[in-house]
């Protein structure tokens, strides 16, 4: 298991998994999740190319607002050792609706060195007034925000994910996806999900 470049020049063949829609109790959705065009990520919060693809994501975002969305499925890789706190971090700011907001900062966090990262009491400070530090401190000291990361693992075993990030859109399982092919991709499920029609690599 291991993460992997987006700079290949192929997308691969894409192949449809299906109960993909019901997979919201798995993972953390950014944007609406009834969107034309849903992306699903298995991401790794120390994964430098999963920085990449949200980075993507997020600039596709911004130039088609609500035609696109992102369900990130934790998938921690075992020799990132910063990569499980990190989820139960962006888990225990979900539970007070900041799942966004701590996702894009964790990922902003992996620039700096393992000695130079900041305390999840330092990153809760990032998100202003509107979270409680006790209630956060509660989650933290508990174990109830690793069931949900443990079951993305398991969701990401079955689909014989073995790096990060993995990504789905529409249903369709891709190989491997760069960056720079997202927008192409999303142009396609984009005009499929508008038209009606059968959706083709």
């Amino acid at each position: 298991v291991h993460d992997h470049s987006l700079d290949e020049s192929s997308v691969g063949s894409p192949v449809a998994v299906s109960g993909w829609e019901e997979w919201s109790g798995i993972g953390r959705w950014i944007g609406d999740s009834s969107a034309p065009v849903r992306i699903v990520v298995f991401g790794d919060y120390e994964c430098p190319y999963c920085t990449q693809f949200d980075s993507a994501f997020r600039t596709l975002r911004d130039s088609v607002g609500d035609a696109v969305s992102l369900l990130h499925v934790h998938f921690p890789l075992s020799y990132h050792k910063w990569a499980l706190p990190a989820a139960q971090i962006a888990e225990c700011a979900a539970e007070q609706g900041l799942f966004g907001e701590m996702h894009s900062l964790l990922y902003q966090e992996q620039r700096r060195t393992p000695t130079e990262r900041r305390s999840w009491q330092q990153l809760v400070s990032q998100l202003g007034p509107g979270l409680r530090e006790d209630v956060f401190a509660g989650c933290m000291s508990t174990e109830r925000a690793l069931a949900r990361i443990s079951r993305g693992r398991e969701l990401g075993d079955s689909l014989g994910v073995s790096s990060t990030p993995t990504i789905l859109i529409n249903g369709f399982l891709y190989p491997a996806l760069s960056a720079e092919h997202l927008s192409a991709e999303f142009a396609k499920h984009f005009e499929a999900a508008r038209t009606g029609g059968s959706w083709s690599s």
